[in-house]
């Protein structure tokens, strides 16, 4: 079972909400940025996900569009987060997700991504600008058996209208949809469109 199920499973059998921030990576400065890091993991945080910098978040909000565009001035990218996640994995018992868009993640190559992820600790990823019929781009990548089944899980998707109301439903045994059966290890869901209300991670199950 991967970590971020493990995770989920255990707060739901502790009759809590699982606690799951977010940081831009880089923000406020390089240093501070790591130190948040380890103090969210040591203050008891089930998932940590991590924001890729990037220059058009459509889904956030005002703050987090500043915290991307203050860690892309001082020059944070995907591969120096990679690298400062291969320098500490081990160090966090917290899962590590990074919340990204499309284009970063297309420039690093996907091959790249997935072994470099499965390297630094990382096991999963939110890529809400990747249609849902795209899936198939970026999770074969991560399907291979030199991971040993580390390899790491993803949410994918920007749902909208009825898509997102079916997929909903399906969390709640409502209705029936593909999006959350080709999901691995969990689900979120962007309540509105630039704004993370309430980001709810469910269990594929």
């Amino acid at each position: 079972m991967n970590i971020l199920e493990e995770k989920i499973r255990k707060a739901k059998s502790e009759s809590r909400l699982a606690c799951i921030p977010f940081i831009t990576a880089g923000f406020p400065n390089r240093e501070r940025f790591w130190e948040i890091i380890a103090e969210l993991d040591e203050a008891g945080a089930d998932i940590i996900e991590i924001g890729v910098p990037f220059s058009d978040p459509v889904a956030d909000g005002p703050v987090v569009e500043n915290a991307s565009r203050r860690a892309l001035e001082i020059g944070v990218n995907l591969k120096e987060i990679m690298d400062g996640l291969k320098a500490r994995k081990g160090q966090f018992k917290a899962g590590i997700v990074l919340m990204g868009y499309i284009n970063p993640f297309m420039q690093y190559g996907f091959e790249n991504l997935a072994k470099d992820a499965v390297q630094g600790g990382v096991h999963g990823f939110i890529i809400p600008d990747l249609p849902y019929e795209e899936y198939h781009c970026t999770s074969h990548a991560a399907s291979g058996d030199e991971y040993n089944g580390e390899s790491p899980k993803e949410s994918n998707g920007a749902l909208h209208g009825e898509r997102h109301k079916e997929s909903y439903g399906k969390l709640h045994g409502e209705s029936q949809t593909e999006f959350p059966e080709k999901s691995k290890g969990f689900v979120e869901i962007l309540e509105k469109e630039g704004l993370v209300l309430v980001p709810l991670i469910g269990l594929n199950t």
